[in-house]
Parts: structure tokens; sequence; C-alpha cells
């Protein structure tokens, strides 16, 4: 009997892992796997999450319902009933702690989504938009990030040996390749301080008020200017009345001609994406954009 495969195609937000990067694997204590020639084991791992629509279950969705099927033709005998079987598909808004205690609920970018755990050792590309020639992939890693908005192709497998049932029943998720959609509010991994656990509660009373910070796009250009010192104030001259000669309509002097007003440029236009303002420039700067991704955006 041989493995039921499917594959699927999603669009979301990668809130986990890194489309590009290449991570470490380790076994269930946490040691570093290798292969027979010592080189470390690797995988790409990432979490998508898709949006929610009207359905109340991930299985009433078009992808959902062909990972039921899969997953039903490869156990046969009622496994997909099993509360234990593993889906690798997610609630984002559960409040239900998992081993490490950790809820979707509380994880940034879950709430309001089905959450998809990707991995394979396999490799994984990544396109710019509607470019998909083996040229065109994504090779520098720092271009796109966890945050970013992606569509996923996923082949959807059961977990079975050729038939045989596995010891934990349930799916493989092994994504094929990725497509850049657009650009993302950065998520930072759970590796990272976390300065609200460190510092949250402790008051100090003569803290200073708290900075505003610019938007994204905007801090990687800022610099500072600097401190300049107002010119002082200077007193009104007054002049001296017997140099004034008196001015009649016959020699009286025309008043001086003012320089016509400057125009203003017109503002560069600027899109909402996602709750954050960025400028024509600054978008098709990232990769992947083209003018044509600014049709559908939002002006402000």
């Amino acid at each position: 009997m041989s493995v039921s495969k499917e594959n699927i195609v999603v669009q979301g937000r990668i809130v986990m892992g890194h489309p590009i990067k290449r991570q470490q694997m380790t076994d269930d204590k946490g040691n570093k796997l290798q292969h027979d020639d010592g080189s470390a084991k690797t995988q790409h791992f990432f979490v998508i999450a898709i949006p929610k629509g009207a359905e109340t279950d991930w299985k009433q969705t078009e992808w959902g319902q062909k990972v039921v099927a899969v997953a039903g033709q490869g156990y046969r005998n009622g496994e997909i009933n099993r509360p234990d079987f593993s889906w690798k598909v997610e609630d984002g808004d559960s409040q239900i702690p998992n081993k490490k205690g950790r809820k979707n609920i509380d994880t940034e970018g879950h709430a309001g989504h089905w959450i998809i755990k990707c991995t394979t050792q396999y490799d994984c590309p990544c396109y710019p938009y509607n470019k998909y020639s083996p040229f065109d992939a994504i090779t520098d890693d720092n271009t796109v990030k966890n945050g970013d908005y992606y569509m996923v192709s996923i082949e959807v497998a059961d977990n079975t040996n050729k038939g045989a049932p596995a010891q934990t029943p349930g799916v493989y998720m092994n994504p094929k390749a990725t497509v850049f959609i657009r650009p993302g509010i950065e998520i930072v991994g759970s590796g990272s301080v976390n300065a609200n656990e460190l510092f949250g509660g402790i008051t100090v009373p003569d803290a200073q008020q708290p900075m505003a910070s610019a938007p994204p796009a905007q801090q990687a250009q800022a610099t500072k200017a600097p401190a300049t010192t107002p010119p002082a104030a200077q007193a009104p001259v007054t002049p001296a009345h017997d140099l004034v000669q008196p001015q009649t309509p016959g020699n009286a002097t025309p008043p001086p001609v003012l320089d016509a007003p400057v125009a203003t440029p017109p503002a560069e236009p600027s899109y909402d994406v996602q709750g954050t303002v960025y400028t024509k420039s600054q978008l098709l700067a990232m990769p992947g954009w083209t003018e044509a991704h600014l049709a559908g955006l939002t002006q402000v």
C-alpha cells in the first residue's frame, strides 16, 4: 500500500521559522543530529498563519478537506478521530497550553488564523511573486523574514510507512516552495529577550516618558540631525527721521516686487500595508514589488 499524498496551496503570514534559512535538527533531548559523515542534519521549518473565514473548523476549508482526505486514505480504521492524531494544523485562537506552557492565542500572529506547521529536509526555494524561473529564486535570506506574507505549496502525506500505521498517526506537511507576496512587520524569534518579562511592572518615579517610534520602514532610513541653536532675536531698528526724505506722489518709490511663491512639489504617495504606512519608493525598493502591486493597496 502506497503513501497517500496531495498538494495544497495556501496563502498567509509566516509567524515562526524562516522561508529560506535551514535549522539544525535535534532529537527529543535537544541533541544535534548528524549524518554518517559527521555533517549537521538540517531542515526547513516554518509556521504559516492562514486568516480564518466564515468556517468554524479548518476541516471545512477547501485545503482542509484535502488534508482530511489524505489522512483518511492512509488511516482507514478511524484513527483520524483520535484526539492525538497529528494533523500539523492548529487553531490560532486556542487557549490550551502546549508542553512548554505556550498558548496559541498569546503568540504573535496566531490569533484569528489557522496555523500549519511545515517541515522538510529537502530544498524549499522561495520565489518573488510571478517570477518562477530557477534563476529568479531568492537566495539572500536577509531579503525575506519571519513576519512577511507568502504563498506556500505544501505536499500533504500520511505518516505511514507504506501503509504500516505509525505509533502516533498523523500527516506530514512538507513545503515544496514558497512565494514572497509582500512584507510584514518582523516577528522576533522565541530565543530573543522579552523586555516586558524582565522589566514589566517595575516603576521608576523619575523615568522619562516612552519615546515615539517611527514606522519600521522609516527607522532604517532615519538619521539623527545635529542640534542647532536658533539665532538671537534682533531688536527692531528705528530710522532717524531727520535723514528720511518725505515722499510725495511725484517722487514716491514704488513698493518692492515680492518674489513669486515657490511651487511646492507634490508629496510622494503613501500606502497602507496591514496597518503600516509605506511610501511608494519604500515599497518598490522591496524584493518582488512592482507598480502592479500598488494598484490594490489603499493610498493614504
